[in-house]
């Protein structure tokens, strides 16, 4: 699983360091499930493509910091793979971008 993450007229995603555009990158999450059942620390490493996520290489872009801590809601979702994707999903659709979860 992971997020494929578009820019848009309101955000951009370039390589870091140039003026370089790239039109998306693929994020695979990493997460941690906190001992009160609720909180899930994320982050995620993006790559060029998912054959470059295949091939190890990432990519350094400028993109909103995908380091972040959420709560989930307890009555409707786990802590969990499920949970990490959507939450990071939104946060990213909440700052600007077109995001898709890519199940694959």
């Amino acid at each position: 699983m992971a997020l494929i993450l578009t820019s848009t007229q309101q955000r951009k995603i370039t390589i870091l360091g140039t003026d370089l555009e790239i039109s998306s990158v693929y994020l695979r999450i990493e997460f941690n499930s906190r001992m009160n059942g609720e909180t899930l620390d994320l982050n995620a490493i993006p790559y060029a493509s998912k054959q470059m996520y295949l091939n190890g290489i990432p990519v350094t872009v400028d993109i909103l910091s995908p380091k972040i801590s959420k709560n989930i809601n307890t009555t409707t979702q786990v802590q969990g793979v499920d949970a990490a994707h959507a939450l990071l999903k939104a946060y990213y659709e909440e700052n600007g971008y077109t995001v898709t979860i890519d199940m694959t």
